[in-house]
C-alpha cells in the first residue's frame, strides 16, 4: 500500500523487500549477465579477425619479398641482356666496317 492510504508521511520508503524488487533485481542480473556474455563474444570474434588479419599481412609481406626479389633479379638479367646487346652491337660495326673497308680492322676506340 502506498504511504498515503495507509496514513504515513509521503516520501516515506518502506523498508521491506518486495516479490517485485526482486524480480527487478533479478531481471537486471541476467540482462547484464547477458550483455556481459554478448560482449566477450564480440571481443572474441574481434581478436579473430585481428589475428586472421595479422596473418594475411605476414603472408602479404611475403609475396612482397618475393616480388621485389624477383624484379631485382629481372632488373640485373636486363642490364646483363643491355650489356651483351651492346657488344653484338659493336661487332656488328665492326664487320659491317670490315666488310665496307676491304678487310681493314678498325682502329679501336679511344677511352
Amino acid at each position: 500500500m502506498s504511504d498515503q492510504a495507509s496514513g504515513g508521511k509521503p516520501g516515506r520508503i518502506e523498508s521491506r523487500i518486495t516479490t517485485g524488487n526482486l524480480l527487478t533485481i533479478l531481471g537486471t542480473v541476467v540482462t547484464v549477465a547477458m550483455a556481459w556474455q554478448a560482449l566477450r563474444g564480440d571481443i572474441n570474434a574481434l581478436a579473430q579477425r585481428a589475428d586472421s588479419g595479422d596473418k594475411r599481412d605476414e603472408k602479404t609481406i611475403d609475396t612482397l619479398d618475393a616480388v621485389k626479389g624477383s624484379i631485382i633479379r629481372i632488373e640485373t638479367e636486363q642490364q646483363a641482356v643491355r650489356r651483351e646487346a651492346e657488344r653484338l652491337g659493336k661487332q656488328l660495326d665492326r664487320i659491317e666496317f670490315l666488310i665496307r673497308n676491304g678487310g681493314m680492322p678498325p682502329a679501336p676506340p679511344k677511352p
